[in-house]
């Protein structure tokens, strides 16, 4: 299967931990377990993008859709980073691109993780607009506006 070329730049790198029980009886990542790699670059991505914004108490996004697309398998001992990429912000959903890869073999591809979040009011439990202050900090450290 081809990889699709980014669109965009990654400006944000994360290094990836893995335990030993990430992996099935065949040596390989467990499928799962991008996901939770995942979930460890968008923290640390929002972390350095907004760090005057970000607290984890006051987040309030969710996610409305992930997808997961497998290139390359990933073994115990290997490591890998989580590259991360806003890649749309509309009214009240912000889009990410995550590459998980090797850096010690040109950024070898191990999966693309597309997730779509939502910004949603606690108290309304409904969507609600993203802060403008979001998108401004989102827009400077990406380096492009939004």
């Amino acid at each position: 299967m081809d990889i699709p070329q980014p669109s965009h730049p990654f400006l944000h790198r994360t290094p990836a931990q893995t335990r030993f029980n990430d992996y099935d009886l065949l040596g390989h990542l467990n499928n799962n377990i991008y996901l939770v790699l995942a979930d460890m670059g968008k923290a640390g991505y929002f972390r350095d993008a907004a760090p005057h914004l970000w607290d984890w108490r006051n987040v309030a996004m969710v996610v409305a859709s992930i997808k997961c697309d497998f290139y390359a398998p990933s073994f115990p001992d290997e490591p890998l980073d989580i590259l991360t990429a806003v890649t749309r912000i509309s009214t009240s959903t912000i889009t990410l691109e995550q590459r998980i890869v090797n850096p010690l073999r040109a950024d070898e591809v191990k999966c693309i993780v597309t997730t779509v979040m939502v910004h949603v009011d606690p108290t309304a439990r409904h969507s609600a607009p993203i802060p403008p202050e979001w998108t401004e900090a989102i827009s400077t450290f990406e380096q492009h506006k939004f």
